[in-house]
This record gives structure tokens, sequence and C-alpha cells, in this order.
């Protein structure tokens, strides 16, 4: 799935195996971080968190909504924002 947009979130990539490949951008440039799925969510065993995604199909197009957690959230309070990536 890719984020047309070309924001912090670029692509993730869902394998088989039960692993997850996460390639982001921020201001060090692109990186690819990995975490364990199932059903639901994405596991960070060096991070130590959790967090959920979703799949919907929407007039027969497939896209992830994945939550974008950061220090706003977490400790004020503020709304969570979601990616939305389209499976291609």
């Amino acid at each position: 799935m890719t984020n047309q947009l070309g924001n912090y979130l670029l692509n993730v990539d869902f394998k088989e195996t039960g692993i997850t490949s996460c390639i982001y951008e921020d201001s060090n440039g692109k990186a690819i971080d990995s975490f364990k799925w199932t059903n639901g969510k994405l596991i960070s065993e060096e991070d130590r968190c959790v967090e959920s995604y979703e799949l919907k199909e929407i007039h027969g197009i497939t896209y992830l909504f994945f939550p974008w957690i950061n220090g706003d959230v977490v400790y004020r309070g503020s709304s969570v924002h979601y990616y939305v990536l389209e499976k291609e």
C-alpha cells in the first residue's frame, strides 16, 4: 500500500510471514522499520508499542487506515490523525 501524497509514511508492505515493513521519510531521509502484524494490530517489540490498523474496501478499492500517534496525542490529548493508503 502506498501513500500518494509523499507524507511521512510512504509505504506499508504486509508479508505472509507475519512481518510488515513500513517505509517512511523524515528529516533524515527515507528509512524502513519492521513490525510484527496480526489481525488488526502492528507490534513493535523495540518500541514496546502496539498500534491498530484497519483495512476497508470502498467501491472495490482496498484502503489501509493507520493512525498517526505522536507526542501531541500521547501527552497532550490531541485528536488522532490517520494515514489512508490505497492498496496497489
